[in-house]
């Protein structure tokens, strides 16, 4: 059984390899897995409370607490994976990248007023 640690980029990220599997990648491809599978439940859950109420509670409009409810539940993990994917589609991908767009206290401790 082999044995190694890897070293990666400059933020110096390592990885335990047993055999040449990288086993963290490995869990990170896992936990994603776990996610959509969840988030897939939570609005096959909202939507199946919608269809619940239409069916039986719609023609005397009562226990409308579930329209919300299911709603919310539909809609949070769309809105949730659409942001997640959004916001790293904006990110810049390396660090010069970052640097020349501002993030970060460094330049704005640059920024000085004159009387």
């Amino acid at each position: 059984m082999g044995i190694s640690v890897k070293e990666e980029g400059e933020e110096g990220r390592r990885s335990v390899l047993v055999n040449g599997v990288d086993h963290q990648e490995e869990r990170q491809y896992w936990k994603a897995c776990v996610a959509c599978l969840v988030s897939f439940l939570v609005s096959m859950t909202g939507g199946a409370i919608l269809v619940w109420w239409e069916i039986d509670y719609h023609p005397t409009n009562s226990e409308l607490w579930m329209v919300p409810f299911g709603l919310i539940m539909f809609a949070t993990p769309v809105i949730v994976w659409f942001s997640s994917v959004f916001s790293d589609f904006c990110r810049p991908q390396n660090q010069e990248d970052r640097d020349s767009h501002g993030h970060g206290l460094s330049q704005l401790a640059a920024v000085s007023v004159v009387p």
